[in-house]
């Protein structure tokens, strides 16, 4: 899938084939920075620093709107985030970092709203959890995992509702409850104790 995330020449530029995006500016930044500030009109990159004078932020837009990329550093230097936007809203794949440069979360907007999955990740690159949405509202599966990269939690979601399979495991892949939803209604409970089964199986031993 294509995907390109760039301002070349003042114009802003975002194809993003996997999320159904393709912009380009037809005009440049309305007005040079200079310009801009002496008409108290934001436009193009505004920056911020922190205490220790290393920059904090880096921030685009067009007419006093966010437009274009926004990043956000941690006072090491190091990128915390970037997130974009066109015309004010959030558009296409926004990135979260640890401080140590490692991804912590991956989102996906269209239009100003979650669509497809977000991602968290652990500091050592394990994803630990996954939500779907659509349109901004959680829709298909919410997975939670553990350390170990065993899968803790499958919940389906629909609409917003858990309508489907709520269920937990342990480390080790035992499940330990099941739970049914019907458009946010309990339909039924399946519990799995493990103190009788293990008792059953000894007894059989």
């Amino acid at each position: 899938m294509k995907e390109i995330y760039e301002i070349v020449s003042g114009h802003l530029h975002i194809v993003d084939e996997s999320l159904g995006i393709d912009y380009l500016d037809l005009l440049p930044f309305p007005l040079s920075l200079e310009d801009a500030k002496k008409k108290g009109v934001l436009n193009g990159e505004v920056r911020n620093f922190h205490k220790n004078n290393t920059l904090a932020s880096s921030c685009y837009y067009s007419n006093n709107i966010l437009h274009g990329p926004s990043k956000f550093f941690f006072p090491t230097g190091k990128l915390s985030s970037i997130t974009w936007y066109i015309c004010g809203k959030k558009q296409g794949k926004a990135h979260f970092f640890y401080p140590d440069g490692t991804l912590k979360t991956l989102l996906s907007y269209k239009d100003d709203k979650l669509v497809q999955k977000a991602l968290y990740y652990t500091q050592d690159s394990k994803v630990e959890t996954s939500l779907d949405f659509t349109s901004g509202v959680l829709d298909g599966e919410v997975l939670l995992y553990y350390p170990n990269g065993e899968l803790k939690r499958k919940i389906q979601i629909k609409n917003g509702k858990r309508h489907g399979q709520d269920s937990l495991w342990d480390e080790i892949g035992t499940l330990i409850f099941s739970f049914e939803y019907v458009n946010g209604s309990l339909l039924k409970t399946h519990l799995k104790d493990l103190v009788a089964e293990k008792y059953e199986t000894s007894s059989i031993q």
